[in-house]
């Protein structure tokens, strides 16, 4: 990868590719067609393959990528000579982006973008450069079927507590304090504020991060997630989706949340407005981390961690569930906790 510096309030387009052809041409198709190409510019890491059987597709990616006729304001690319995976490339590859930028964008091979994407993230990485809260720009929105705004909300734009994976922004100076290390979060999560903070962006979040301590999973953005937790952080998210996720047969992305996440990129935005402060909306809060509740709370409408009265007593609750799921999964413990799990279940559930 060539060495560049950042000279221009343009943030670098950083995209992650391995095997999929058909949806990288889309993918790369959508992004030729931004407002802001010609001024950015474009990393591509290009993973490598796992067996002999995959090298023919990961070749067959690299080829198109070299064949690419130049539509940003530099193309570079980093191929990796054996396969490290999906969440290792993504750190080392924004690790690396990071120190030569200030700040970038993150993409993966399925996803789609508005042609304001790079308009909006730009604006928005600009406005917030020395905000201390804010810690990621999300380009994907809600279903808005799902989460209806009121007609009295008047911004396109909101704060969560909770960041997205799915075509994303932010600055090298908060990446740079991301926690990487498992025996670091088993330090801290267990710390009732600081669990009680992390479960703001949804109770599902708790299971992502107990399969990853347990070595269930690979996420990295589970690690990402609790960072911004732990520091208090908030992310900015669009009312109107700027990305989508491809759900054609090649494109595996966010699968199981599709039909809560919006892929219609018809009413993304040109103009963004932002809102006058970055305090999270407690009503919007409340329908979002509803979407997101565990499998031992799904009846769950408002979730307690947002109620006006503070209940400690439910709060522990919360923080007790977190511990069993951590030592069953630990453990490959199932049957003797039922009961436990069945009295959680009924008081998260209460109105």
């Amino acid at each position: 990868m060539n060495k560049l510096s950042q000279s221009t309030e343009y943030a670098p387009v950083v995209l992650f590719a391995y095997n999929r052809i058909n949806v990288l041409k889309k993918t790369i198709e959508a992004l030729s067609k931004n407002l802001e190409i010609e001024k950015t510019d474009l990393l591509i890491f290009s993973d490598g393959p796992k067996n002999d059987n995959d090298k023919d597709k990961v070749n067959e990616v690299r080829e198109y990528i070299n064949s690419l006729n130049k539509f940003s304001k530099n193309i570079t690319y980093h191929e990796h000579k054996t396969n490290i995976g999906l969440a290792e490339s993504i750190i080392f590859g924004i690790t690396e982006v990071s120190k030569q930028y200030k700040n970038f964008i993150v993409l993966e091979d399925d996803l789609v973008t508005s042609k304001y994407f790079l308009k909006y993230m730009n604006e928005s990485l600009a406005k917030y450069e020395t905000n201390s809260k804010v810690w990621s720009i999300n380009g994907m929105g809600i279903n808005k079927n799902i989460v209806e705004f009121s007609n009295s909300y008047p911004y396109n734009t909101y704060f969560t507590y909770r960041s997205s994976s799915h075509g994303w922004g932010s600055w090298s100076n908060k990446w740079s304090q991301a926690i990487w290390e498992n025996n670091q979060i088993k330090r801290e999560i267990f710390k009732f504020n600081n669990n009680r903070n992390f479960l703001k962006g949804g109770r599902d979040l708790s299971e992502i991060l107990i399969q990853q301590l347990n070595k269930k999973n690979d996420s990295w953005w589970i690690k990402w997630n609790y960072t911004i937790s732990k520091n208090k952080g908030v992310c900015l998210a669009p009312k109107y989706s700027y990305v989508s996720a491809q759900v054609d047969s090649d494109g595996t992305h966010i699968r199981v949340y599709m039909k809560i996440l919006d892929n219609d990129l018809s009413q993304s935005q040109q103009d963004i407005s932002f809102p006058d402060s970055e305090d999270v909306n407690p009503e919007i809060a409340k329908k979002l981390s509803s979407i997101f509740v565990s499998k031992y709370a799904s009846n769950v409408k408002t979730p307690k961690i947002f109620s006006k009265n503070k209940n400690i007593f439910i709060a522990y609750l919360e923080y007790m569930e977190f511990i069993i799921k951590y030592i069953e999964a630990k453990y490959t413990i199932k049957s003797k906790s039922h009961k436990i799990k069945g009295f959680i279940k009924y008081q998260l559930g209460r109105k």
